[in-house]
């Protein structure tokens, strides 16, 4: 049973988008980037398989492929250490550091 609809609130989003426009590397002009967080949202805050990504999130091949790009690329842990005064965000950014971070010891 999923727990997790979309939780990005437009507030949430303007602070993300402002530091993901920032242009530091290919990621900043992705203009669904709303779209994979929260289907990265999804996956980790319902513990699913990316394969039951519900199909309003697009095609999940690509979503995890770009979560491990962005993970590779420490956009992530970089999105997570801004000093974004919002608790749910954090949380949820902070979330998804652990979900990758555990991937990683798999890996090991």
């Amino acid at each position: 049973m999923s727990i997790y609809g979309e939780k990005l609130t437009d507030g949430h989003w303007e602070k993300l988008n402002f530091i993901l426009s920032l242009p530091k590397g290919a990621h900043h002009f992705r203009k669904d980037n709303r779209l994979f967080i929260e289907a990265v949202l999804w996956v980790v805050l319902n513990h699913e398989s990316w394969r039951n990504l519900p199909s309003r999130f697009g095609k999940w091949p690509a979503h995890y492929l770009r979560l491990l790009d962005w993970h590779q690329r420490k956009i992530w842990r970089s999105l997570a250490s801004n000093q974004i005064e919002d608790q749910e965000l954090q949380f949820l950014l902070n979330q998804i550091v652990l979900f990758c971070e555990r991937f990683d010891q798999k890996k090991q």
